[in-house]
């Protein structure tokens, strides 16, 4: 079943701290930045390390003006970043562009949440960025 596309991003901090982002949303610069603005405040409740779970299984291709908008979140400080939901290689290339420009190094593509969540649970510090 094939999940649609929704009017907001859903952002939750989780019991265990990590940070979950489901992008469910079709994105422009004023979904970017109320995104960027949730996210920052949640990361004030999360003790370090920061981790973050990206669900792109909903994801469509996001305008250059969200793409800068994203890059710093992700350059706020994240020790490691899961992201999983997805097996388009435009997604993954704009993913991996995003998170290298952002200066992101620990980061990895999963098949299924729960692999993502047991890489960001690891004191693994190995990326693989490309799968």
């Amino acid at each position: 079943m094939q999940k649609k596309v929704k009017k907001n991003t859903k952002i939750t901090l989780r019991k265990d701290g990590i940070l979950k982002y489901t992008e469910q949303a079709k994105l422009d610069k004023k979904i970017s930045e109320k995104n960027y603005e949730k996210v920052l405040n949640l990361m004030k409740k999360m003790k370090p390390p920061r981790k973050m779970l990206v669900d792109l299984s909903v994801v469509v291709m996001p305008p250059v003006e969200s793409r800068k908008i994203i890059v710093k979140m992700i350059s706020s400080g994240w020790t490691k970043i899961a992201v999983f939901g997805t097996d388009s290689i435009a997604i993954k290339t704009i993913s991996k562009f995003i998170m290298l420009t952002a200066g992101v190094n620990n980061f990895k593509f999963f098949a299924t949440e729960q692999e993502a969540l047991k890489w960001l649970k690891s004191n693994d510090k190995k990326t693989n960025p490309i799968r």
